[in-house]
């Protein structure tokens, strides 16, 4: 059978990517710490950059207050921002269409976090450094930004990026970026007038005039790769008298705990993790929550019912024996689990990832 291995990093992994050397007092590799990765709970942080970028989408803004208030009154993202998203209200749906486009800004600001990210690069180069050891690895990541995307691209994946989508599905190495990118968008047509140019204010109209569910409807299921600091629009043609446009939204989804369709991955590449999970014979979890309802569902669907081998990474014990109780909703996984419980830079820097390999032998 092949020796196959999933590893799925959550936000805690982004989180801790630059580990700290103790006994020289150093950080390893060049980081700016105000671009640092959040936890899911501090996406709407209060800082200089996520005021500026609320400073362009007056929804996102009137949203982040009650939401910040909330969070500190000990609620959860996810289902608050559910609730959101099912609002009947049309104020609220007008400015939670902003959220995406508030996400994707963030998150193109923390993907300047490092050019170095030593934990993802050490992780890949053990990974690979055998290459009889693994047959295919596969990395899901439930985040957002490309700092992984900058330590795989070419060199494990096997191609650049450019502009190929499915440079992401490599013949041994892949990445699942299940919840989406910051480099992704969906195309949808849009018509005006002939005399009528577009501007950022013209788009903001054009998509809360739309609403999320109507949004949902008029995207294509196509999936672009365009960076964040394009515009969001391209002339198309002029006919009778109209003007018709491509307007792009990001191919992200909003933290929610559920699978989001419109803004997941594209087909190809959830079909491609759906091929791949019954010949799973290891996963590696680092720094996830295990509170992502898609993502428990497709590995309780694809994984082997044989035996497992499921290494759980996380900052302590008892934050691991909190995700533990997620992921063993996934049978598969019960038969063989290992918690790492000194963070990912612990598991780097000790004997954690040298556990993991040897036991995936």
């Amino acid at each position: 059978m092949a020796n196959n291995v999933l590893v799925i990093l959550g936000a805690g992994a982004s989180f801790q990517l630059i580990p700290y050397v103790a006994q020289a007092g150093l950080h390893i590799g060049w980081f700016d710490a105000e671009c640092s990765p959040p936890l899911t709970q501090n996406v709407f942080r209060d800082d200089a950059h996520t005021r500026d970028i609320l400073k362009k989408y007056r929804g996102a803004r009137n949203l982040a207050a009650p939401i910040r208030l909330a969070l500190a009154n000990g609620d959860q993202l996810e289902p608050l921002l559910r609730a959101y998203r099912d609002s009947t209200s049309q104020p609220l749906a007008s400015q939670f269409i902003e959220l995406p486009l508030y996400l994707q800004d963030f998150f193109a600001i923390i993907s300047r976090y490092t050019d170095q990210p030593t934990n993802y690069q050490v992780l890949a180069h053990e990974l690979f450094r055998d290459p009889n050891y693994f047959d295919r690895i596969f990395f899901l990541t439930l985040n957002y930004e490309t700092l992984l995307d900058e330590v795989l691209f070419p060199d494990y994946l096997g191609q650049p990026l450019k502009d190929n989508i499915d440079a992401y599905i490599g013949d041994r190495c892949s990445l699942i970026k299940l919840h989406g990118s910051i480099n992704w968008a969906r195309p949808f047509p849009y018509v005006t007038p002939h005399n009528v140019g577009f501007s950022d204010e013209v788009y903001l109209a054009a998509i809360r005039s739309l609403g999320y569910s109507g949004i949902s409807d008029r995207l294509t299921p196509e999936v672009v790769l365009r960076p964040p600091h394009r515009d969001r629009w391209e002339p198309q043609s002029m006919d009778n008298g109209e003007r018709k446009w491509r307007l792009f939204y990001p191919s992200l989804s909003v933290p929610l705990g559920t699978y989001d369709p419109s803004f997941a991955c594209p087909r190809k590449h959830l079909d491609a993790l759906k091929s791949f999970l019954p010949t799973c014979t290891n996963v590696l979890a680092i720094g996830s929550s295990a509170r992502d309802d898609d993502l428990l569902e497709l590995l309780d669907a694809g994984l082997p019912s044989a035996a497992v081998n499921f290494h759980i990474v996380d900052q302590d014990e008892d934050s691991a024996m909190k995700s533990w109780r997620s992921w063993s909703k996934v049978q598969a996984l019960h038969h063989s689990q290992t918690h790492h419980t000194d963070g990912f830079s612990g598991f780097i820097k000790g004997s954690g990832l040298q556990t993991f390999l040897e036991t995936s032998a």
